[in-house]
């Protein structure tokens, strides 16, 4: 991302007054030529989620194959493909107007860095297969945190690795709706008392043995 409007920077932000290039039309070799602005993390597409990410931006900029998004400039590099310095050409021209090389690094010779102090890590590289899953994880972390904040529940008692193994033997030994339901179910035995110690691993048995033990419910029918 590139701001050619001048930035001001707060403690913890960023005002307004900035305009924001998002490159998504590289090739994204670590990660098998996949589109990876396209993948989803959180409901949402990686450049989605950057886009997000500059609510105050007097324009964004998105270079790269169309990808129908709202509110924002398309422009594509010339040729497809062919780095970072022609995507930002792309981009606002007047930015690099008096640039005439090709490598990132001696574009961004002349800046000078300011430190900003964040209240989180604000970013995460997403460059192969297992910086994906780890995103993917994150979300369902912070998921995790938000929801048992909305029920009151301390999310120190929420085994989630277990129910989540819980409802994958469920969702591929029986069927896939029945895990959402087997969760709620074991929160309704949990919250009434009524759940025996070992509920996960009988539910679990139960559904690994589905097939023996729906044969057994209609012999005894």
């Amino acid at each position: 991302m590139i701001a050619p409007a001048p930035i001001v920077a707060y403690g913890g932000g960023v005002t307004s007054g900035y305009d924001a290039v998002i490159l998504a039309g590289g090739r994204a070799r670590r990660l098998g030529g996949l589109d990876k602005p396209g993948l989803d993390v959180g409901a949402r597409t990686l450049v989605e989620n950057v886009v997000a990410a500059v609510p105050g931006a007097r324009r964004v900029v998105v270079v790269g194959p169309e990808r129908g998004l709202r509110k924002v400039i398309g422009v594509r590099e010339d040729p497809p493909g062919s780095g970072p310095v022609p995507a930002l050409r792309a981009g606002p021209r007047r930015a690099l107007e008096r640039y005439a090389g090709r490598s990132p690094h001696g574009l961004r010779a002349p800046l000078a860095g300011v430190r900003v102090a964040l209240p989180r890590r604000a970013w995460f590289d997403r460059d192969t297969m297992e910086d994906l899953k780890e995103a993917r994880m994150n979300v369902l972390n912070e998921w995790t945190t938000l929801a048992c904040q909305e029920l009151g529940i301390d999310p120190a008692r929420v085994d989630r690795d277990l129910i989540l193994d819980l409802t994958k033997e469920v969702a591929h030994g029986v069927a896939r709706p029945a895990a959402p339901l087997t969760a709620y179910l074991l929160g309704l035995a949990e919250g009434a008392g009524t759940a025996p110690e070992d509920a996960v691993a009988r539910l679990t048995a139960l559904a690994n043995n589905w097939g023996q033990a729906t044969r057994e419910t209609l012999t005894d029918t």
